[in-house]
């Protein structure tokens, strides 16, 4: 019987130990935290600001480079006249830590009658190349340029110029065509 009851007590023994080590081995796993390791391959971040030139009898020349900010969205030319010239800037700025590819989209470009596509256009100069380049207005989304190369903290002031065609006739008097916004992307460069 004393062997019985020494056989239990081991068994006992044992098995508190089991029960003490499971519990000290949880509360030290539960305890135990590793710092995160985190991993910063660079982030691209913009900001942009758009501006209407000052130009009062609207022949391109600004007025004292003056520009106004424009904070509401879309761009609409009613009663345009032949001839006239419409200048505009928008100031872009890769606040980003890396380098990257900036794009411009005109989007909605949006005639009130089909006519009116093609009497207008937009020019200006490729940052990319440095050459003019002049655009119709002849489609809901034009490019006007992409994939130019924007390290971080470099601010460009790209000026453009929406130029309404002589051949804008009577034809198409009260029409309007607007332009809804201009899309700016700028994407990573792979294997940088």
């Amino acid at each position: 019987m004393k062997k019985i009851h020494l056989i239990m007590s081991s068994l006992v023994l044992i098995a508190i130990l089991i029960l003490l080590s499971t519990v000290i081995y949880g509360w030290i796993i539960s305890t135990f935290r590793s710092e995160p390791i985190i991993v910063e391959s660079g982030s691209l971040t913009m900001d942009s600001a758009f501006y209407i030139g000052s130009d009062t009898d609207k022949d391109g020349v600004l007025d004292e480079q003056l520009y106004t900010l424009i904070t509401e969205a879309g761009i609409t030319f009613n009663a345009a006249m032949p001839g006239e010239i419409y200048t505009y800037k928008l100031e872009i700025t890769n606040t980003g830590s890396t380098t990257g590819y900036l794009s411009i989209k005109a989007n909605d470009v949006l005639p009130s009658i089909e006519s009116l596509y093609n009497l207008l256009s937009v020019k200006f100069t490729d940052p990319k190349t440095l050459l003019p380049v002049e655009l119709d207005l002849n489609a809901a989304s034009i490019e006007l340029f992409n994939d130019y190369l924007m390290s971080s903290n470099q601010t460009l002031s790209f000026v453009f110029q929406i130029y309404v065609k002589p051949s804008l006739d009577y034809s198409v008097q009260n029409e309007s065509i607007s332009i809804g916004y201009f899309e700016l992307t700028l994407n990573q460069i792979e294997n940088q």
